[in-house]
């Protein structure tokens, strides 16, 4: 005897429009759903589909189905289907009316939410919220002449509705069934605005790390009206160290064999230039992830990927909470075997930082020649400062495109730093994680140790946890940076 068997193989939910084959099924969810006197009729659903097919969408899992004979493990054959498990279905009106709502105007602003529908044994497993979340999504970023969505709800559902953006109005006037109802709205001209966070990256408190601002783009981040030019008007309106603007790619691009994995596009401007890699901004973008975008079902181990200009990021959290990221490693090659500029470094250190050539115990610059770093002893690291700094005066070598590092050996932290970086357009930086790809190469080396720990020594101050990966099988090398964050503030954008 030959049969099929289906087996659930995965609880991400994809969505689709309902075609006309679905509606016999959907019905049995809506008659399952509501009682009599409220549940839509097939024909009324039969209706929606066909003149509003656009509005009319359904929540599917994946099902793994086997079929062979069903006296043995072996099967002939395996394939993967979408099964629904739930759907949404809306009209277009002009006005919130028992009776607009029975029609579909396409000439309308208003689209009235009639159905929002989970099928029996999916229930309270967030799996409604997912769905209408995303069907927010796909109205605001798809019909530009929808301004609203309306809906009726009934006092024991107005937290749902609410937890997923909508606001209460009142009693409705509608009548439908017997019991009373409530007018609910989400306005879509205030979900198109761009939504951003304010984390304090590297900080167990308030006033502490570096501050990052981080956008959330509903487009993707090229060939769009948010070009580059935008982004950098809003990262100069923040004026923090770095803005982060991600956006959450469709699926997992080529090459990633775990299809299910979360992965987003990430690019970061400080307030004058864009810049390839920075990691206190990747902190508080992974921050907003897990905390804000990421379902909770999907946050406690959970890997995300970052998709930078020229980097791919891959990010985590270990058992505290803490977020980590695996960085590139960079190692930093001395200035001894350049005269010309090491010696342009030099009169740079001296005229700028007041450092001068006796306390250097090490003078190099990264692989990429992007950072200067610099160390020196202890006495000289604390006397920095002390004078005037002439920050202008670390424009003017040629031998780094970035920033200058200054670090020392500490006492209760394996090595201390400061991030210097007015040719990205920041005078000092707070914390610097993107600084600790070569602070961790170079300081694990000096120290024979794997895993080390910095702390950087800026006016808000802030630690960062570095461990050393050599992969000799592969020759692959990264620095895991772990650290904390805290939000500061949330808001919409009002820039356009």
């Amino acid at each position: 005897a030959c049969g099929q068997r289906h087996k659930i193989i995965a609880m991400a939910l994809s969505f689709r429009p309902a075609s006309p084959s679905d509606l016999p099924l959907l019905y049995s969810f809506e008659i399952a759903s509501y009682p009599d006197d409220e549940a839509a009729t097939l024909d009324k659903l039969i209706y929606r589909q066909k003149h509003c097919p656009d509005f009319f969408r359904v929540a599917c899992i994946n099902s793994e189905t086997s079929i062979g004979d069903d006296q043995t493990t072996s099967s002939t054959s395996t394939s993967t289907e979408e099964i629904p498990i739930g759907f949404i279905t809306s009209t277009v009106c002009q006005e919130f009316t028992d009776e607009s709502m029975s029609n579909h105007d396409p000439s309308g602003s208003l689209l009235a939410i009639h159905s929002v529908v989970i099928k029996e044994g999916f229930r309270r497993r967030g799996f409604a919220t997912r769905m209408l979340e995303d069907y927010v999504k796909f109205v605001s970023m798809t019909s530009p002449n929808i301004s609203e969505l309306v809906l009726i709800a009934k006092q024991n559902l107005l937290k749902f509705y609410t937890n997923c953006g909508f606001h209460v109005v009142g009693l409705s006037k509608i009548v439908h069934g017997k019991d009373p109802w409530f007018d609910l709205v989400l306005n879509l001209d205030e979900e198109r605005k761009e939504e951003f966070w304010v984390v304090d990256s590297f900080a167990e408190s308030h006033g502490e790390g570096n501050p990052a601002s981080v956008v959330l783009m509903k487009e993707e981040l090229v060939g769009t009206s948010k070009d580059r030019r935008w982004m950098q008007m809003v990262a100069q309106e923040f004026n923090l160290s770095e803005t982060a603007f991600i956006t959450k790619l469709a699926s997992a691009p080529y090459g990633f064999e775990n299809k299910s994995t979360t992965h987003y596009s990430i690019r970061f401007f400080s307030p004058t230039v864009e810049v390839d890699l920075c990691g206190h901004a990747t902190l508080a973008a992974s921050a907003v992830v897990y905390e804000k975008l990421l379902p909770k079902d999907d946050c406690e181990d959970g890997i995300v990927y970052f998709h930078a200009n020229k980097e791919v990021l891959k990010v985590s959290r270990n058992e505290h909470g803490k977020v980590k990221m695996v960085f590139p490693w960079k190692d930093v090659v001395s200035m001894d075997e350049n005269v010309e500029g090491k010696a342009s470094l030099l009169q740079m250190l001296e005229k700028g930082l007041g450092i001068v050539s006796a306390d250097i115990l090490f003078l190099g610059v990264g692989t990429d020649r992007e950072d200067v770093l610099v160390e020196v002893n202890h006495e000289a690291f604390s006397s920095i400062g002390a004078t005037v700094l002439k920050l202008s005066e670390l424009e003017k070598s040629p031998e780094y495109s970035r920033g200058v590092i200054v670090c020392c050996k500490g006492k209760d932290f394996d090595f201390l730093s400061r991030f210097f970086g007015p040719k990205a357009g920041i005078p000092e930086d707070p914390v610097t994680g993107s600084a600790h790809c070569l602070l961790a190469p170079y300081f694990g080396r000096l120290l024979n140790k794997n895993t080390v720990v910095g702390r950087q020594e800026s006016k808000r101050g802030g630690s960062v946890e570095c461990k050393l990966n050599d992969d000799s099988r592969d020759g692959k090398r990264t620095v895991t940076i772990t650290g904390s964050a805290i939000f500061a503030s949330n808001g919409k954008l009002l820039m356009t």
